[in-house]
């Protein structure tokens, strides 16, 4: 978990947030929330301390805040599909059936 602060411009904070509030892309090239350090996958869990689950709460808390404001972000990594299969155990095998003997 990080906390970044960003200064909201009037073009905003820099990057597109998908629905489910995780970081998808950064607007044009060395915008406030790259030069903040927030990674591309990162998903927003708070918004200046206020707990959000989703883009819509995001954009609520955001609409809260005047250009000039710094804002403050926490993010949590969230790992990409490829990573969460390594990480993930091998599922366990079911026992096989014994078949009688003859």
């Amino acid at each position: 978990m990080s906390v970044v602060e960003i200064l909201k411009s009037d073009a905003g904070f820099g990057m597109i947030i998908g629905p489910d509030g995780i970081v998808s892309q950064f607007n044009g090239t060395d915008g406030a929330a790259e030069r903040a350090g927030v990674s591309l996958g990162s998903k927003i869990t708070a918004v200046n301390g206020v707990e959000v689950a989703a883009r819509a709460d995001i954009v609520v808390e955001l609409g809260k805040a005047p250009a000039g404001t710094a804002v403050s972000f926490t993010l949590i990594e969230v790992p990409s599909d490829d990573q969460e299969a390594a990480a993930a155990p091998a599922p366990e095998q079911p026992p096989r059936p014994t078949r009688p003997a003859r």
